[in-house]
């Protein structure tokens, strides 16, 4: 599992426990699960940009290195 997925299913986790204990107080700090919204994007060669010359390009996925090469998956984009 990515470093990223296992951030998300940690911070849930954090939530979800908050939310439910018993001892969880309503003092405006608390995050409810119904109040999270995920705004996640999955960039590809299709996702939008605002075409600026000389400043701003389509996302592009360059591979860095490779699970069978490297031992790892890299990837960097322009």
């Amino acid at each position: 599992m990515k470093n990223a997925q296992l951030g998300i299913i940690a911070f849930l986790a954090i939530c979800l426990y908050g939310c439910n204990s018993k001892e969880s107080k309503n003092d405006g700090k608390t995050i409810h699960i119904g109040n999270i919204v995920d705004l996640t994007h999955t960039l590809n060669a299709d996702f939008p940009f605002i075409p600026v010359k000389k400043l701003t390009y389509p996302f592009e996925l360059i591979p860095m290195a490779t699970l069978n090469g490297n031992g790892v998956e890299a990837n960097t984009n322009i």
